[in-house]
């Protein structure tokens, strides 16, 4: 039963080459809009690959793909690639359960960028609670342009864009700072953690992993 699920799973996820399809008038499915936070995904996407024609899936940026732009470093976090022998990288076997065998063959593989989107949401999930991110969620303050709430759409947003790494550098900034963030000295790796807090505040996001899930379910100010 394991093995036929695998290969129908192969199967479905065989690469979706953008070019064909676009020739052809049709664009890649709207693979996200079944996922539980597919309001949070589009405006990923928005920002990431917006104009692109294949729904952002084609999207090339310098060394970033596809439609959530993902850099090869963070194709290698989401556990997709491993450095391999000569230096470049070598799909793992959940690349490979998709018939992925290069990061062209993942970019050209519409349903793959997706579970992998979720895999490396996940991976930031779990670095925002080893950051104390969350511990963060429900607090207002004061943002360059306008008052800003923390929410999980926010820190989710910031962890992709940034890392959680530098959204915590954020809040270490802004809060010895009085959390005023008019004067307080920011870079503009800051400033852009700062921007998906704000642009994001309004969004849904219900994280992916069970225990982050438990924990903002604890808190009813923080069941956004």
């Amino acid at each position: 039963m394991a093995a036929a699920s695998q290969e129908q799973r192969r199967q479905a996820a065989r690469p979706n080459p953008p070019s064909g399809n676009a020739a052809a008038g049709k664009p890649p499915l709207r693979f996200w809009t079944t996922d539980v936070n597919r309001h949070y995904l589009e405006a990923i996407a928005e920002r990431e690959s917006r104009g692109n024609s294949d729904h952002g899936y084609g999207a090339r940026n310098g060394d970033a793909l596809g439609r959530y732009q993902f850099l090869p470093a963070a194709l290698v976090d989401a556990k997709w690639f491993e450095p391999g022998p000569d230096g470049g990288l070598v799909p793992t076997e959940r690349a490979a359960a998709f018939g992925v065998q290069s990061l062209e063959d993942w970019r050209r593989n519409a349903p793959a960028q997706e579970e992998a989107m979720r895999d490396f949401s996940r991976r930031n999930e779990e670095q925002a609670t080893e950051r104390k991110l969350w511990d963060r969620l429900g607090l207002v303050y004061q943002g360059r342009e306008g008052q800003i709430a923390i929410t999980p759409a926010g820190i989710a947003a910031a962890a992709h864009r940034q890392g959680a790494p530098a959204t915590r550098k954020y809040f270490d900034k802004l809060a010895a700072n009085g959390w005023d963030s008019k004067s307080a000295d920011l870079n503009k790796e800051d400033l852009r953690v700062e921007t998906r807090l704000r642009e994001f505040q309004a969004v849904p996001y219900t994280p992916y992993t069970q225990r982050v899930r438990d924990r903002l379910r604890t808190d009813p100010e923080n069941d956004r």
